[in-house]
């Protein structure tokens, strides 16, 4: 499954992890007439996809790592080379064995993402330019899903979405912007 992002200078991005023993993320843009030889983003090894989000000129890919549960952040300009020297570990409470989706709204990077284990709550953060680390973490208590969420614009803000599997219908809760 391949991951999507878009900026405003209405390229469109997306990275996709190989096939069968193919551990290697590719990246590729579309410019709106044709898309760029897909090419291997350095520093990734990992068996699922990963997620993206554009912010401020630059892309966010976060993934896990293909040997263990850790999962890592790092930031790639428009053209997929990388920006930051090493990859940062993302350490958070209730870590997953998911990606985290990605998203940005009004210059800040969301990211939301399913406990660990039989948790039945999601988690989710937010990071801005200048800063170390994410935000602390908030949760979304007793949410009944094993999938992983989905952030989308929602209200003038960013909603983390997810499927109630116990009454088999959508939900959302609003996690960032304004009211």
């Amino acid at each position: 499954m391949a991951a999507w992002t878009s900026n405003t200078s209405r390229r469109v991005y997306a990275a996709w992890g190989g096939s069968g023993s193919d551990n290697i993320v590719y990246f590729s843009c579309f410019d709106g007439k044709a898309w760029d030889y897909p090419e291997a983003l350095a520093f990734i090894q990992t068996a699922l996809s990963p997620s993206l989000a554009c912010y401020d000129g630059e892309i966010m890919v976060s993934w896990k790592e293909l040997a263990s549960d850790k999962l890592y952040r790092m930031l790639y300009n428009a053209d997929g080379n990388p920006i930051m020297k090493e990859p940062h570990e993302l350490r958070w409470r209730g870590e997953s064995g998911l990606i985290p989706a990605l998203a940005e709204l009004d210059g800040v990077i969301y990211a939301a993402w399913k406990a660990k284990g039989d948790s039945r709550d999601l988690w989710h953060s937010s990071w801005s330019r200048g800063e170390q680390r994410f935000a602390p973490v908030r949760v979304i208590p007793d949410v009944p899903t094993r999938a992983a969420p989905s952030l989308a614009r929602w209200r003038n803000g960013l909603a983390v979405g997810w499927v109630d599997e116990e009454n088999e219908k959508s939900s959302l809760f609003k996690v960032g912007g304004r009211e």
